[in-house]
């Protein structure tokens, strides 16, 4: 049987050191700037056009602060002369997404780093086998102290687990604030709603 290939052996060599580093560092730095630039692009001052009728019911919404020809002829087209309708121009400065900007900086790449891992990992599995692993090399003939456990537990766990638990950490950072407004909105909406039912439980429980 062929010995089973490492991962380590493609970074022998100070070449191909130098040239996976080169290519990781470029690819991480792009990717840093596309990210980047998608959350900027978010922020700043947005306008919306909006297309109102007599009534004041919003029938049409577009970006930009005008109609474009084709948006007019594509209106006209569909909702009549737009000489029958009230445009109005709604502006707003949206602020830098610093959460979701820092989320997917941190998360993306290290989730990628992650996945070709896995594959590179499968893929070895499956051409050479998976490998047992001798007890006494990983040291678990020193579990019988705690001193030894510890250290067991401290080799089982690789740079796989600890990126899995960063990723977990920003998934989390990015979820439970929103999760969190979203259920306080719905609170303080429920409580305006029925604030007399509130204010009469409140009363009973203060008798």
């Amino acid at each position: 049987m062929a010995p089973r290939a490492r991962l380590l052996d493609l970074f022998e060599g100070k070449r191909n050191q130098k040239v996976i580093l080169t290519i990781s560092v470029l690819i991480v730095l792009i990717l840093e700037v596309l990210i980047y630039l998608a959350a900027a692009s978010q922020s700043g001052q947005k306008s919306r056009v909006l297309v109102l009728d007599e009534s004041g019911a919003q029938v049409y919404e577009t970006s930009g602060t005008t109609l474009t020809s084709y948006e007019k002829l594509a209106f006209e087209n569909t909702f009549g002369p737009l000489k029958n309708y009230r445009i109005q121009v709604h502006t707003e400065n949206l602020p830098f997404p610093f959460r979701a900007w820092s989320s997917a900086a941190v998360g993306i790449p290290i989730g990628l780093i992650l996945l070709v891992v896995f594959l590179v990992r499968c893929y070895l599995t499956l051409v050479y086998g998976d490998q047992e692993k001798d007890p006494k090399l990983l040291g678990l003939d020193s579990e019988d102290t705690r001193f030894g456990s510890v250290l067991s537990l401290f080799r089982r766990v690789s740079i796989f687990h600890v990126g899995v638990l960063v990723v977990i950490s920003v998934l989390l950072f990015w979820i439970v604030p929103n999760f969190l407004g979203d259920l306080i909105r719905a609170g303080l909406s429920t409580i305006r709603e029925f604030k007399w039912f509130f204010v009469g439980v409140a009363s009973f429980l203060a008798a």
